[in-house]
């Protein structure tokens, strides 16, 4: 997702409780944005920041920290 991002990022996203088309980020806020904050808590960023850093942290944990064994 985070390769196509540009092209993807347009308001073609139809929300099935509200009727508004939203775009990628928006909709990703919307349905996430606090599970996003809660892996990347402090610093505000868009909903593509915190999945870079998400995709970044993920790469490197070890099995313990994917199963919530271990702390970050």
């Amino acid at each position: 997702m985070l390769r196509h991002w540009d092209s993807l990022q347009v308001p073609r996203y139809l929300h099935k409780k509200l009727g508004v088309a939203y775009t990628l980020e928006e909709l990703l806020e919307e349905s996430y944005g606090e599970t996003l904050e809660a892996w990347c808590p402090g610093a505000a960023r868009s909903v593509r920041g915190h999945l870079e850093v998400v995709v970044e942290r993920m790469a490197r944990a070890t099995r313990a920290e994917c199963i919530g064994l271990s702390s970050a």
